[in-house]
């Protein structure tokens, strides 16, 4: 379980630090920081579109399996964009990197929330939200 924890909390590491690696990274490329931000841009709406789709493409696999693969691929994603705007590459090289890296990202929190069900009995996960009453019924003023 520490592990999962663990692992769950670096998972975020790469999307939060990406808005300024990003600027940082391209402005020397394309000469704007918007650019950085149109990265950004990029692999967010490639999270979104493609988290569901490839995450099902894992079912038939074992998840933890999955989860390195899918970390892999985003590691070299990543790895591959650093090496492209440090050779001055175009663009939309770098945008395609950055999408290649989203279209994971969003799947691999998937996979390993589910991951966390085989962990964990289900009975000890929270249901509800803190904000939201465990009853319906209306209280009479």
């Amino acid at each position: 379980m520490l592990r999962w924890q663990a692992g769950y909390a670096t998972m975020g590491v790469p999307p939060a630090a990406a808005p300024i690696a990003f600027t940082l990274l391209t402005l020397p490329v394309t000469g704007s920081a918007q650019s950085g931000a149109g990265l950004v841009t990029a692999m967010t709406a490639a999270q979104i579109i493609a988290a569901v789709p490839v995450a099902r493409l894992g079912r038939r696999f074992d998840g933890v399996h999955y989860l390195r693969v899918l970390v892999a691929v985003r590691a070299l994603a990543l790895a591959g964009f650093t090496a492209l705007a440090g050779t001055g590459a175009p663009y939309p090289l770098l945008v395609a990197a950055v999408v290649a890296a989203g279209a994971v990202n969003g799947a691999a929190y998937g996979v390993q929330r589910t991951l966390l069900n085989h962990l964990v009995d289900p009975r000890g996960l929270p249901a509800r939200s803190a904000s939201r009453p465990r009853s319906t019924r209306r209280r009479s003023p």
